[in-house]
């Protein structure tokens, strides 16, 4: 037998031994829980004066604000120990907002229990008759519906009037149906649960009683669809380990050490997902995405009603209710626009059901032709507006590669810029981008400096999250050309890996300073004056506290407290190793961001500028530096 296939058998052996285990655990003591403005409280006490009975009290407290309503509790008990002494399981409440309410349940111990009354028997009987009758009610209500259906059935394929009483018969359930459309139809009704666990203790062993709660919750349109931002700058990657990989320590080790602060979780069972989460806790990472089967199998299923689609989110959501360290959902790469309704479908259910996390989906880039971006006459344009006024999404994502191997470089990298922060700035979304890493098909084996130039003009046009492609490479990959990610999958490091760990320690204090500023105008300085801009792009001419300049090949971002990033527009140091920029305007108060301390100091005084000749401040910047600068008020 292969090692692989020895692997995954004990894999699998343990898993379903962890499962069976679970399934027999006793679960921990949960007596209180509060969300949604209701806190449930259960107590569990015996009768002092009637040792065989066990009350079972649940407190529902509601306070003034609380969106809660049509609240259920059902008792749910393990063992033959126990039954239900009187009552129903299930007890409804409609608690008053700033008020509470008791629900009260009464076990009896069918061991202590000496004796039955015939009134009790009679009761049981009544019980059993009325549950029995119950039944028979339904048997005979769905036999009706059957006979019913079949006479229709048989009515219109025998007869035109036949047909006309089932059009008739259509109009008043749709005239039914209409009633039940809620009034105010920019309401969301959520079904939310709590659940409370307790037990009781009888001849050294323990009886385990849950109360599952069941409510509705509203929230109106605008707070559902209010857009969150990413909530923090993050060093993230697309494609990384996954699988059993996923859940192995040293790559989640190396990851960490790597600089990386927040990263998806790909292609993994929910088992996987759970142990990987973990282990993410342990190196201080996040998950950035969460990919899980059935929310990435819905892109797929283009028929699903909002409904269907709200049951698996919410069923999802509540499976990783215990893991604070979940930034978002992995939702689909590249979406052409045909996919836009279902994408719109799951994030919507997503926003009610999980309205703290984000959903992930990364868009097409620039150079993506017409019949995948699924676009008539616009273009990207077209392909941006449907996807932000379709889908609703909580940021924009996209990917382009710039570098191709024989040399040259893609035209559209500042097009790809431009289109995505205008868009960005015009709907309130948060960007990002995901930038070449590895070197694969028609792309190149980037330089330190390339890499460095990627992260530079992102950030220099507002990004507020930098992610690579990709981390990993397998075998097939490898096999097909791939090369110098960060890591193979047998644990290679590569050359790539220290670059971004490089870039790392001055990307994450520079990010997280830039992240709460808003991107006012972005220019590029030319190379020279036969230089043509890439499209939507425009020149320098002045701007904000910066003014006046002298230089060539920059680009330059201005932000809304008034600070401006410089970034060289130089990638390779064969061409030019240095550039130096020249402030006209700017005689003193100059100050930069410094990396190392994640403060602002003085430019002059500590060396970053210098005066030239001409008494002015300048910097020289290395291939492909950028820096943070703001004049001191």
């Amino acid at each position: 037998m292969k090692k692989k296939t020895l692997f995954a058998l004990v894999l699998a052996i343990v898993m379903a031994f962890a499962f069976a285990v679970q399934a027999f655990a006793k679960d921990d003591p949960v007596r209180s829980v509060e969300q949604d403005g209701l806190k449930a409280e259960l107590e569990i006490a015996t009768d002092e004066s009637a040792p065989e009975l066990t009350n079972v009290t649940l407190k529902l407290t509601k306070d003034s604000n609380s969106k809660v309503a049509g609240i259920k509790a059902t008792i749910e008990f393990r063992g033959a120990m126990y039954r239900l002494n009187e009552g129903a399981m299930l007890k409804t409440a409609d608690v008053a907002a700033g008020t509470s309410e008791e629900l009260k349940w009464v076990l009896i111990n069918r061991e202590l229990q000496t004796q039955k009354t015939s009134e009790n028997s009679e009761n049981e009987s009544s019980q059993g008759e009325k549950q029995e009758g119950g039944a028979v009610k339904i048997i005979i209500i769905a036999a009706a519906a059957v006979v019913i259906v079949g006479v229709l059935l048989l009515i219109i394929t025998k007869s035109k009037k036949g047909t006309k009483a089932m059009i008739l018969v259509g109009v008043m359930l749709l005239s039914g149906f209409a009633l039940l459309i809620p009034a105010k139809a920019e309401d969301f009704i959520l079904i939310k649960k709590m659940e409370l666990v307790d037990h009781i203790s009888y001849n050294d062993k323990d009886y385990e009683v849950k109360i599952n709660i069941e409510y509705e919750y509203t929230i109106p349109e605008d707070e559902v669809m209010n857009t969150k931002g990413m909530g923090g700058f993050d060093i993230t990657y697309y494609y990384g380990p996954h699988g059993l990989k996923m859940i192995d320590e040293e790559f989640i080790k190396k990851i960490a050490e790597a600089g990386f602060t927040s990263i998806p979780l790909e292609n993994n069972a929910f088992y996987n997902n759970k142990i990987a989460l973990e282990l993410l806790d342990k190196y201080n990472l996040t998950c950035s995405a969460l990919g899980d089967s059935r929310i990435t199998g819905l892109v797929y299923n283009s028929n699903a009603t909002q409904e269907e689609i709200d049951a698996i989110v919410a069923e999802v959501v509540e499976d990783y209710k215990e893991f604070d360290n979940i930034k978002g959902w992995w939702i689909m790469d590249e979406p052409g626009s045909g996919k836009f309704e279902i994408l719109s479908k799951i994030v919507l259910a997503f926003r009610k059901y999980d309205p703290e996390r984000t959903t992930m989906i990364n868009l097409f880039p620039t150079y993506a032709n017409d019949e995948q971006l699924g676009t008539q006459t616009q273009g990207y344009q077209e392909y941006l507006d449907r996807f932000v006024d379709e889908v609703r999404p909580h940021y924009l994502s996209y990917d382009h590669y710039h570098f191709l191997g024989n040399g040259e470089a893609r035209y559209g990298f500042f097009v790809n810029l431009e289109y995505v922060r205008n868009k960005a700035l015009e709907s309130g979304l948060d960007p990002m981008q995901i930038i070449l890493l590895t070197k694969h098909m028609v792309y190149a084996d980037l330089s330190y400096d390339q890499i460095e130039w990627e992260v530079n003009t992102s950030l220099t046009y507002g990004m507020k999250r930098i992610s690579y492609f990709t981390f990993i490479l397998e075998q097939s990959l490898i096999d097909e050309g791939w090369d110098n990610a960060c890591m193979s999958y047998t644990g290679e490091i590569y050359p790539h890996y220290y670059d971004v760990q490089k870039i790392s320690k001055w990307l994450l204090p520079l990010g997280t300073e830039l992240y709460g500023k808003k991107s006012v105008g972005v220019y590029h300085v030319k190379k020279n004056a036969e230089e043509e801009l890439e499209e939507l792009c425009e020149e320098y001419a002045g701007y904000g506290d910066l003014g006046a300049i002298n230089g060539t090949n920059f680009l330059i971002g201005f932000f809304d407290d008034g600070s401006f990033m410089i970034t060289d527009k130089y990638y390779d140091k064969t061409e030019k190793e240095s550039n130096v920029l020249e402030f006209v305007d700017i005689t003193s108060g100059l100050e930069y961001f410094d990396v190392e301390s994640a403060t602002w100091k003085d430019a002059e005084s500590n060396g970053i500028v210098t005066r030239n000749a001409n008494g002015r401040l300048e910097k020289s910047f290395d291939t492909a530096e950028g820096m943070l600068f703001r004049v001191a008020k």
